[in-house]
């Protein structure tokens, strides 16, 4: 007769690497803009925007939540009703970013498309709500690009109209 083997529960490690497997896409780089979206209503299919929003936590963070709640309006995204879950039900943000396109991950940066439709203005609202966080910035009026630092961390925004509003992309 063999005796029952114990193991010890794996499910603490197996979270924490898949909390960190959710992030690390959209913190590709050492100073790259990560993304916080734990406030975007993936789990309503119904919701096709995210309100924009920045900030600062030792780099720059690009803050997604409910529609119409940032400050810098609102991003689109393509609803998707079949986004997995984890064991608690909640939509798994990292796949849900990639799968509805909200975000997409590039190099040292990341880019995603908002619902205004004027280059300039999203551009000038960038670049103040940068300014009012702090960052040293680099705008000359018109211009559709940018720089700006902060911390020893230097970035640049480019903006581009686009199909369906106004294409954004943060990055080194």
């Amino acid at each position: 007769m063999t005796q029952p083997r114990t193991v010890r529960s794996i499910r603490p490690g197996i979270l924490a690497l898949t909390a960190l497997l959710a992030i690390a896409p959209f913190a590709a780089a050492t100073g790259a803009p990560s993304v916080d979206a734990s406030g975007v209503l993936f789990a309503d299919a119904t919701v096709a925007e995210a309100g924009i929003d920045l900030a600062w936590a030792d780099g720059l963070v690009v803050t997604l939540g409910a529609p119409g709640d940032g400050a810098l309006g609102d991003a689109s995204y393509s609803p998707a009703s079949d986004l997995p879950t984890n064991a608690l039900g909640d939509v798994v943000t990292a796949e849900a970013l990639s799968r509805t396109g909200l975000v997409e991950s590039y190099p040292d940066g990341v880019a995603f498309v908002t619902t205004a439709t004027s280059v300039d203005a999203v551009t000038a609202a960038f670049a103040e709500r940068l300014a009012s966080l702090g960052f040293a910035v680099e705008h000359e009026p018109g211009a559709r690009s940018f720089g700006f630092s902060r911390g020893g961390e230097a970035y640049r925004a480019v903006f581009g109209a686009h199909a369906g509003g106004v294409s954004v992309y943060l990055g080194h």
